[in-house]
């Protein structure tokens, strides 16, 4: 990681303000144009995505989130990732989207005790085939 992205990231965390995330989020994409291609860059996505919901930058959030599930399909604790990922793009009025997204997830993840909450804001369609044909 850069000196100018250390930096940036220490100033926002000392002082979350619009000023200091938009340094912060720009340092980060210049970051990602100046690292090597297959360089691990889940952390610093993490990192961003976290800024993101602190600043409740919803649209950045969702767009660092997706970013990190793209890319890294197996870090751990990507289902709440994706479960949160919903929860935005509902937040942001992408409903069809987030309804896609919360079929998948049940589909994927059917011992999740949230799932009674999402079924509650998707149609009624018992898997992706079916919402998709609806």
């Amino acid at each position: 990681m850069s000196k100018d992205l250390e930096n940036a990231e220490k100033a926002f965390n000392d002082n979350p303000t619009d000023s200091t995330y938009n340094d912060y989020i720009t340092k980060v994409l210049e970051h990602f144009q100046n690292s090597p291609k297959g360089t691990d860059q889940s952390g610093i996505l993490i990192k961003a995505a976290k800024a993101s919901e602190q600043m409740k930058k919803l649209d950045q959030e969702i767009i660092f989130l997706n970013n990190i599930i793209k890319n890294y399909p197996n870090l751990e604790d990507n289902h709440n990732r994706i479960y949160r990922m919903i929860g935005l793009l509902h937040g942001t009025n992408r409903h069809s989207t987030a309804d896609v997204m919360a079929v998948c997830y049940m589909s994927a993840y059917p011992e999740d005790p949230r799932n009674e909450e999402l079924k509650t804001r998707v149609p009624k369609a018992g898997t992706p085939q079916e919402y998709m044909m609806e």
